[in-house]
């Protein structure tokens, strides 16, 4: 029987390390019977065959990729592997439409098709999407985490669990879906497991698209909220990533993050309870991350620091 394992994220859950890890060592993991295909292929991974999925241009080539016709280049490729497993990954296949979905599945010749998706504790996840937006130069995200609080979904689609997992659940069943969860260790040992592998099979990598200082973070928003040049902010993000790199993680507080999951908990209550597990992110598991009182993430003094280190090299 020949089995495929669709990966589809979430965002921020070590997708890039998983990815970055498992191209480098595609070869390694054919030897163990396990086909990681560089079909459909974008930054590591099958990103294309979502890219088709969301209607989204693949950003190297300039093109809007083909459901139909990047399904097939997966089929031929898993018809031609002596592997007896194949793993795909992309975490853009988060939030793709039920639709789209339901095309996919009837596109693939895969025997058996298991879906994975990694889940993350919600207020961690909305301050780690809010940080990545942030500090991107040039794409216009101004708004400060304040108004997510209250509203996490309108920041990322990511952040409704059950709106995004439940149609992959509903197209392969159940049965078929594995949810693990990103505070369970490392996503290339828990892939690694789930394969049938040992968590020792491959070198772990290092850890990628790591959250800059909450500081930097807030430099970015306000430079791009001011209209900044693209240029200018990328400078801004060098200078202010090195000069304050000992700077504390993002800031959100306690109250804050209470009631972030306070507000997701329904929906994720619904659908851990269509998989008959309990959800593990109610409020009454929360265990407190920050220590000490509100603080803000930056103030004036931060940017007299920067504005001090230019005028000095001037």
């Amino acid at each position: 029987m020949r089995d495929l394992y669709i990966h589809i994220g979430a965002h921020k859950t070590g997708t890039t390390s998983l990815q970055s890890c498992f191209d480098g060592q595609a070869g390694t993991l054919h030897k163990l019977g396990v086909l990681y295909p560089r079909t459909n292929w974008y930054h590591h991974s099958q990103h294309r065959l979502a890219f088709a999925m969301k209607g989204m241009r693949d950003p190297s080539v300039g093109d809007i990729p083909d459901l139909a016709s990047e399904a097939a280049k997966l089929n031929r490729a898993m018809a031609k592997s002596e592997c007896k497993k194949s793993f795909i990954s992309s975490e853009e296949f988060f939030s793709c439409p039920s639709e789209s979905i339901i095309a996919l599945r009837n596109a693939l010749d895969a025997e058996r098709i298991h879906i994975l998706a990694t889940l993350r504790r919600p207020d961690t996840l909305l301050v780690s999407i809010y940080n990545q937006k942030a500090k991107q130069p040039g794409n216009r995200f101004v708004r400060g985490i304040g108004h997510f609080v209250e509203d996490p979904c309108a920041l990322d689609r990511d952040m409704d669990f059950e709106a995004c997992v439940t149609p992959w659940m509903d197209a392969f069943g159940k049965e078929n879906t594995i949810i693990r969860l990103y505070e369970d260790g490392s996503s290339v040992v828990q892939m690694l497991r789930i394969l049938g592998l040992s968590a020792d099979a491959l070198p772990m990598p290092s850890r990628l698209n790591e959250s800059v200082p909450g500081v930097v973070t807030e430099m970015m928003r306000v430079a791009k909220f001011s209209q900044m040049g693209k240029v200018e902010q990328i400078k801004l993000y060098q200078l202010a990533s090195q000069r304050m790199a000992d700077r504390p993680p993002f800031f959100l507080s306690d109250a804050d993050r209470r009631t972030v999951i306070r507000i997701l908990q329904p929906r994720i209550d619904n659908l851990f309870k269509r998989l008959g597990r309990a959800n593990p992110y109610r409020l009454e598991c929360y265990t407190p991350i920050e220590n000490g009182a509100n603080r803000p993430n930056v103030t004036l003094a931060d940017l007299m620091q920067l504005i001090d280190h230019l005028l000095q090299r001037s």
